[in-house]
């Protein structure tokens, strides 16, 4: 029993929500567990099981996108992506709180008869929007916007509606010719 303590003593010791087969590339919610964050309980805790033994072996399971600042102490969400033909192996009702989504399979989850699987997918892309003025526009005050836009390009300077009064100068000119 003490040999087999010592031998596994790295995962007793970091216990986590989840189990990985690497063999059968199955992320496992263990029994019991009812909400899983995917950040915490799936991506951290898989990065740490890759280091332990000779776990590094199995093809990656995951990659991410996300968290980038924003400015203002924000940040843009996580997303997270089974990669390698990696799955979510769900025994019981579980509550996934995350965005989680796979590169080989229409979903991530695979699922015993009978499991629920509730997805929370929570994101903060969109902190804010910083935006002054009316929501509404007619068709008016929509082509006024566009034929007054200013162009940036440093050859033609000006706004949309002189580049176009421009061109079609000249394809007037040409079509009289």
């Amino acid at each position: 029993m003490i040999q087999l303590l010592n031998n596994w003593q790295e995962d007793w010791l970091n216990y986590h929500k989840v189990t990985f087969d690497g063999v059968n590339r199955l992320i496992i919610i263990n029994p019991g567990e009812t909400i899983v964050n995917v950040k915490q309980d799936i991506y951290s805790s898989w990065k740490e099981w890759s280091l332990i033994r000779d776990h590094i072996k199995y093809l990656p399971a995951m990659r991410n996108t996300g968290g980038d600042p924003i400015g203002g102490n924000q940040f843009t969400g996580d997303t997270y992506f089974l990669i390698n033909n990696w799955r979510i192996f769900i025994s019981g009702a579980c509550e996934i709180d995350g965005i989680v989504y796979s590169d080989n399979f229409p979903t991530p989850f695979v699922t015993a008869s009978g499991a629920n699987v509730v997805r929370n997918t929570v994101s903060s892309l969109v902190q804010n929007l910083g935006f002054s003025g009316s929501l509404t526009a007619d068709n008016e005050q929509i082509a006024g916007a566009v034929w007054d836009y200013l162009m940036t390009d440093a050859d033609t300077p000006g706004s949309v509606g002189e580049r176009l009064g421009k061109l079609l100068t000249v394809a007037k000119y040409l079509g009289l010719k």
